[in-house]
């Protein structure tokens, strides 16, 4: 029976990978990194030599939503070793909606970009990267009335200019501005 993990041959050989040139460099900048990551106890053979995998975690005390995700976090790294790499955690903004005032809907790039900025600044392996976006597929449009629609047909729209058209009143006559005390 074959091995349903087993690595794809059409991986990159292991010197080619991105990762490897953080800690395989024969320069100062790589033992530079090499005694880094030794400092906080790893050993060479955890890390030499094998791809580094990051696991992005948004776990934090306060985002209950969030509180699976330390747990999971370490049992993907168990995997990860299991398969051969070297997993590394990467905490991120963590965006619990029920803590998170007025709505977190306002640090939702934040997160997307520092994930994007996270995996290009660190050692990560380029490969498993580029494959992971290829699997990518956005997900299924949800909801089809109420805010949460207004915001997708509206404010996700922004590169087109501010648009507030779902506020017009169908009159022709402009909305008026609420009194403010």
């Amino acid at each position: 029976m074959p091995d349903r993990h087993a690595r794809p041959s059409s991986r990159r050989p292991l010197a080619e990978l991105r990762s490897q040139r953080w800690f395989a460099a024969r320069n100062m900048r790589g033992f530079a990194h090499r005694q880094r990551t030794q400092q906080m106890g790893m050993r060479r053979e955890h890390f030499l030599g094998k791809p580094v995998i990051a696991i992005v975690d948004t776990w934090s005390d306060l985002s209950p939503c969030h509180a699976q995700l330390r747990e999971r976090a370490e049992a993907v790294k168990r995997g990860v070793r299991q398969a051969g790499g070297y997993p590394v955690a990467l905490p991120a903004l963590s965006v619990g909606e029920v803590m998170v005032k007025p709505t977190t809907m306002l640090y939702r790039n934040f997160l997307a970009m520092e994930t994007e900025e996270l995996l290009r600044s660190h050692p990560v392996a380029d490969d498993e990267l580029a494959r992971r976006r290829a699997a990518w597929a956005p997900p299924a449009r949800r909801y089809e009335r109420g805010y949460v629609m207004l915001y997708r047909e509206h404010v996700t729209r922004a590169d087109a200019g501010c648009d507030f058209d779902f506020l017009e009143t169908g009159t022709a006559k402009p909305v008026p501005e609420p009194d403010i005390h």
